[in-house]
């Protein structure tokens, strides 16, 4: 499976397994909510444009990267 595929959270119920969301897209969600560029202060959040979400994933995919980095260097993030 690619990396960018791996589920985030992966639950078996019954038998049956349910992938949810990709860790990427995991990743980018917590870059999202992290960044004080989606709000002002003490108001309600700014709009989001295509610009800032591909921020938010270039992120994630920093994080995937380094992940695997980690994981080559010996310790397992799996």
């Amino acid at each position: 499976m690619k990396d960018e595929h791996q589920p985030a959270f992966p639950t078996q119920i019954l038998n049956q397994t349910f992938v949810g969301m990709t860790l990427r897209d995991y990743f980018a969600a917590q870059a999202m909510i992290n960044t004080d560029f989606f709000y002002e202060t003490g108001k309600k959040p700014l709009i989001v444009d295509q610009s800032q979400a591909t921020w938010c994933y270039d992120i994630a995919d920093a994080m995937m990267k380094a992940r695997k980095n980690v994981a080559i260097a010996g310790e397992s993030h799996e």
